[in-house]
């Protein structure tokens, strides 16, 4: 077993005006700071859980959202920020560049059905994975739990590590040969090996993350403001969709 947030009072979720507010009891934790050595704790924990997770039979909640999207779903939300954003110029450049990508994003992809599977946290990030006063590793926020493939997992988690870490350096100085240090971590604590499949679903599977979240803006209440916002993000997914072998030096 793996320490986690419980419900508060039998309770999951509340609502807040029009969104939803997930409830945990407390524990005191110390989020860490976003280093590199944090980041490799933070692959060694996500190898542990999804390890723990593997071996879960039961059924979960369909969660209320989700940080996955195939290019096919991208693509039909797409339509609605194209349309949300179109009285802004800028805007509007960046939801052509926005499809653009998700278009380069279908001729990388490879399918859920060709990848392993099983229940994952969906959103591991510094911050949702952090420790307690005696530095144990304590889980929280598992509102996004789902069965996915599970180099979604690795993929989310890297996304978000590059935009902590990169401190406005361009995506070609990132150190992307340090992702396999990541991977083994990952590995070593999961028991298991990624597959070849998997190593080469890495790349477009974390390009999709940026283009994810792109890609709702059009369901926000300031879509504009929201995609304009995006752009460093969306460079991220642009260079390493023109770099597959990125992160398999």
């Amino acid at each position: 077993m793996v320490p986690v947030a419980l419900p508060w009072r039998g309770s999951t979720v509340i609502r807040c005006g029009r969104r939803w507010a997930e409830l945990e009891r407390y524990i005191p934790h110390q989020k860490p700071e976003p280093t590199f050595n944090s980041y490799l704790w933070l692959f060694e924990s996500m190898g542990t859980l999804h390890r723990v997770l593997a071996a879960y039979e039961g059924s979960v909640p369909r969660s209320l959202a989700a940080t996955y999207g195939p290019p096919d779903t991208l693509r039909r939300w797409l339509s609605v920020t194209q349309a949300a954003v179109q009285s802004d110029d800028e805007a509007t450049s960046v939801a052509l560049l926005l499809r653009w990508l998700v278009n380069q994003l279908r001729q990388q992809w490879l399918p859920a059905s060709r990848l392993p599977q099983q229940f994952i946290h969906g959103d591991v990030r510094l911050g949702n994975v952090c420790q307690d006063n005696q530095g144990q590793t304590i889980y929280f926020d598992f509102g996004f739990l789902a069965y996915r493939p599970r180099v979604h997992g690795l993929a989310y988690a890297l996304a978000f590590m590059v935009l902590a870490l990169d401190l406005h350096q361009t995506p070609a100085e990132f150190a992307w040969e340090s992702v396999t240090w990541l991977v083994e971590a990952y590995e070593d604590a999961a028991y298991w090996r990624l597959t070849e499949e998997e190593r080469r679903a890495l790349v477009p599977y974390t390009a999709a993350v940026p283009l994810f979240a792109a890609a709702l803006d059009g369901f926000s209440n300031d879509p504009v403001s929201q995609l304009l916002s995006r752009l460093p993000f969306l460079r991220l997914s642009e260079w390493l969709l023109a770099h597959p072998e990125a992160m398999r030096r």
